[in-house]
This record gives structure tokens, C-alpha cells and sequence, in this order.
């Protein structure tokens, strides 16, 4: 690169240094060399002490907030009783008293417009303990410094402050109001759950257990004493279920008049759940450490949650059964509720028999019978063996759990409400177990097209399965006979 070149790049990279700076010097400085010159560093106003101001005033949207400070408390002038939270009034009062400017920006302006100080729209009024009332006028945003203009009433500055003091007082009731959180519950402590939504309710329970009267200990949710729900998907719901949490307070303490203005009176979602409490307990004594010992107490507890209508900033108005707090909750609670699969929580399992109840399963394939036997026995040395057999062949276990799980591994894809008879269907599996009031389980597997097969085990049909995986199940039950 030539001389002449560098010099010309030398001379276009200052220029925008220069141009950068009086770009800056415009905007953080004010336009007549007179104001420029005023003040560059900041300016604690000491206007008022903070321990002085007994009245807070601002408006906050159509909003007109009051604070009184009463016996070291800052209550609510027009209603005594909303529960103020203190914090948050303590640092109006003590932020608006250590106020500093950034600079001073004039000290006698002949234009107050160039401000927005003309006719200011925001203002925060104190009066003092001695009767003083002291207001701080806000004006234009100045968007290259971050900051605003200001000026305290009865002088003649014009300050810059920091934008973050505007923070301080952007709070309307919702947020000032100092209420308890949600009541909460846990995914791991709901044994039972409600839900209604659009009128239509979905009702589904725990047992840890399993219950004696569904077919196999498998399932450990259920939709009623015989009717097993997918466990996954039931844990999920739940899960979605108590994730509610408040951004806010619509009303500390609704009236009748207020709840029905909030929607409650036809809430878009009510939400049952009724779980465990435990505890511990000190019983009194001491182990061989010298350490308390405990137990664990238990107890049961329902929670109920209301979701009414929506705010206008989309939130929805919830509260649950034990106050009358209406709290505000983030719009995507109650969708996430609205978009689950409520389908998937059908039990997708085609058959969920358990190899510990079996005693034996007659197989039958296009015609063609073949009866697997299990058998425990005893040997000398004292142990259970489990021996299986094919047509009294003895045949390996592998070979049997290879059989076996590709049944119980067989899942709904889809399902089917067309009615389909069954009794012609090529493949049926009988079960006959050891469980007291399902001693036999019929398994029948029919095609529906060239895709799937319609499968029924006892008279719950309609679930649709792979093809390739009937085909699986066909290759296994063949493999029992080879030696």
C-alpha cells in the first residue's frame, strides 16, 4: 500500500472519531455552549432525608398510589389494611432521598418543552414530617444516555438521572402487595387428580402397589378400580399440573363482586389434588450418638385451584380454595393444560401379564395349537427353578423371555373405533396365571390392513399394532421349537 493511501485512511478513521465524539458531546451534553459547560459529574440532590418522608405519592398507569408511613409502617392511605410490602416502599423513600444526578445539566433553562418539563406527565410527590411537600418532575427520556431529565419543583436545575431510580416506583398494586405464595404441591406427593376443563372432567389416581382388581401389578395409575392408566403419562400430567406459580397479585382479598369480575364464577380450569404431607417428629430420645430420633408422620391434604378469566396482559386470574387471594398466573400454565394428550393417558400396552403369574399359555397360530408350560421346582440344593416347556419339550429360558417380552413389549400405535368381531382371529394367546380373579387372559391378535393388527385381550380392543411387530412375535414363538 502506498504513502497516499495510508494517509488517506488515517484521515477518514479520525474524522469518525471526531465525528463520534461530538455525536456523544450532543447527546450527554445539552446545546448551547452555556449548559455544556455546567457540570459533567454527579450531583447528590440532598433534598430530604429518608427517615423524613411520611407520604409517598406516584401514579402508576390509571393507578393513583398513596403511601402513608404509620408506626414505622407504610400502609395504603385509601385502605389501611393491603398489605404493603415494606421493602419495596422503604426503597422509594431511601432511593429518593440518596438521590444523585448524573450532572446538572442547567441551571436556568430558557425552553422547560426541550425537557418534557413544560407540562410534565410524571411526577413523585413526598411530604415530610415537618409539613414539606417535596415533587420531582420527570421529563424526556434520553435514549443515548440512558437517563431522564428531572427537576424538583419550586427550582430552576434540570438534572439527568439514572434511569434505574424510574424503576424504583414501577410498581402498581399487584406488585406492592406483599402476599403469601401459592400454596404448592408436588409432583411426588399427588396420589389423586382432577381436572375439569371446557366442562369436561379427567379424573385419575395412584396406587403404588398396583390394585388387586386390574390384571397385573404393572400399572400404578388408574382412572377408576378396573381401569388402568398409562403411568407415564399420567406422572406427566401431574407434573404439568402442579407447576403453577404467581408473577403477581390481581387482589389481595376478593370480594363476591370481585371473583365474579375475575371469571371465577365459571372458572376456565379447576384442578383437584389430593396429596400426602410428611413430617418429621422428634420423638424425645436419643440414639447411641447422642442423636434425636425421629419418625415420619403422615397426613392427607386436598389443594383445589381455580383458573377464572384473563387479564388484559394475558395472564390468568387463579386462586385456590384456602383464601381469597387472587393471584396472576403466566398464560402458558393454563395452554400447557389445554394442549396435553389426554388420549395418551389410555393405556398403550396390549398385554401386561406378568411372567411371575403364569402357569402356562396356550398358543395358537393360523390354526396350529401349542401349549407352553412353566413350572417351579425344587431341586437338591434348595433353590426355586423355574423349567419351561413347549408341547412338554423342555425349552430354554432365554428362549421363553425371548417369546414372552416380544408380546408384553407389543404398544398401541393408534387406536380403532370401528367394531371388529374377533373370533376368527388368527393368533390368540390364552394366559392361564395364578392371580386370584384372572386366572385366564385372552390375548387375540387380527389384521386390520396391510399395517397394522387389531389386538383384544379380554374385550379391550380397538388398539392398533405394528405389523412388523405381530411378525416378531410369529419369528420368536417358531424359535421355541428349534433346537
Amino acid at each position: 500500500m502506498n504513502k497516499g493511501k495510508k494517509m488517506l485512511i488515517l484521515v477518514l478513521v479520525l474524522a469518525v472519531l471526531v465525528g463520534g465524539y461530538f455525536a456523544a458531546r450532543h447527546f450527554l451534553a445539552d446545546k448551547d455552549d452555556d449548559e455544556q459547560s455546567v457540570g459533567t459529574e454527579s450531583v447528590p440532590l440532598q433534598v430530604m432525608k429518608a427517615e423524613d418522608i411520611r407520604q409517598i405519592e406516584y401514579l402508576f398507569g390509571d393507578e393513583k398510589i398513596t403511601l402513608v408511613k404509620q408506626d414505622n409502617t407504610w400502609k395504603l392511605s385509601d385502605d389501611p389494611a393491603f398489605p404493603v410490602d415494606q421493602s419495596l416502599a422503604a426503597a422509594m423513600a431511601s432511593d429518593s432521598a440518596e438521590l444523585s444526578a448524573l450532572r446538572l445539566v442547567s441551571e436556568n433553562p430558557d425552553d422547560l418543552a426541550e425537557y418534557g418539563l413544560a407540562e410534565p406527565e410524571t411526577a413523585y410527590i413526598f411530604m415530610l414530617q415537618n409539613g414539606t411537600q417535596v415533587t420531582y418532575f420527570l421529563g424526556n427520556y434520553n435514549n443515548f444516555g440512558g437517563a431522564y431529565y428531572m427537576n424538583v419543583a419550586g427550582t430552576d436545575q434540570i438534572y439527568l438521572i439514572a434511569g434505574d431510580y424510574v424503576e424504583t416506583f414501577d410498581h402498581g398494586l399487584s406488585d406492592l402487595a406483599d402476599v403469601p405464595e401459592m400454596d404448592k404441591v408436588t409432583t411426588e406427593d399427588v396420589h389423586d387428580l382432577s381436572i375439569t376443563l371446557d366442562g369436561k372432567t379427567t379424573k385419575i389416581f395412584q396406587n403404588a402397589d398396583g390394585l388387586p382388581t386390574v390384571y397385573s401389578d404393572k400399572f400404578t395409575w388408574f382412572f377408576d378400580e378396573k381401569t388402568p392408566a398409562d403411568s407415564v403419562a399420567a406422572h406427566d400430567l401431574v407434573g404439568k399440573a402442579v407447576s403453577f406459580t404467581a408473577n403477581g397479585c390481581a387482589s389481595y382479598k376478593a370480594d363476591a363482586a370481585q371473583l365474579s369480575s375475575f371469571g371465577f364464577d365459571e372458572p376456565m380450569l379447576t384442578a383437584v389434588f389430593d396429596y400426602t404431607v410428611s413430617e418429621e417428629i422428634d420423638t424425645g430420645k436419643k440414639d447411641e450418638d447422642d442423636q434425636p430420633i425421629t419418625k415420619t408422620k403422615t397426613h392427607e391434604e386436598t389443594l383445589t385451584l381455580f383458573v377464572g378469566g384473563k387479564a388484559k396482559d394475558g395472564s390468568c386470574y387463579a386462586k385456590t380454595d384456602r383464601s381469597d387471594i387472587v393471584y396472576l398466573l403466566a398464560p402458558d400454565y393454563l395452554q400447557t393444560l389445554i394442549d396435553f394428550d389426554y388420549a395418551s393417558l389410555r393405556v398403550a400396552d396390549v398385554c401386561a401379564v406378568q411372567s411371575t403369574d403364569v402357569v402356562s399359555m396356550d398358543v395358537s397360530i393360523d390354526g396350529k395349537t401349542s401349549t407352553i408350560t412353566v413350572t417351579n421346582s425344587k431341586p437338591d440344593t434348595g433353590s426355586d427353578e423355574i423349567v419351561y416347556a413347549l408341547d412338554d419339550k423342555q425349552i430354554t429360558p432365554t428362549k421363553f423371555n425371548d417369546f414372552f417380552t416380544s408380546v408384553q413389549t407389543m404398544m398401541a400405535e393408534d387406536y380403532t373405533t370401528q367394531e371388529t368381531s374377533m373370533d376368527d382371529a388368527p393368533i390368540v394367546i390364552v394366559y392361564h396365571t395364578s392371580r386370584k380373579g384372572f386366572e385366564t387372559m385372552t390375548l387375540r391378535l387380527k389384521p386390520a390392513d396391510g399395517s397394522f393388527y387389531v389386538a383384544d385381550l379380554n374385550g379391550d380392543g380397538g388398539k392398533l399394532v405394528n405389523k412388523r411387530a405381530v411378525e416378531k412375535l410369529i419369528r420368536t414363538f417358531e424359535a421355541l421349537g428349534e433346537s
